[in-house]
């Protein structure tokens, strides 16, 4: 996974480097994909989206 963010960092047409909140974005993404992917984890992290989708719905009815 870290050849993936090094391949995607090397390629940007940019050239002021990746930032912090940039690895830290695609480490995230890299965590949820796992998470998904395992099937013990996926039931834990769909209960944990219940619930945040469930306290959101009391702000935003």
């Amino acid at each position: 996974m870290l050849a993936l963010f090094a391949w995607i960092a090397a390629h940007r047409s940019d050239d002021r480097g990746v930032t912090t909140v940039e690895w830290l974005g695609m480490a995230a993404i890299a965590v949820i994909i796992v998470a998904f992917l395992l099937p013990q984890v996926r039931s834990g992290a769909r209960d944990i989206w219940q619930s945040v989708t469930g306290h959101l719905s009391g702000i935003f009815p």
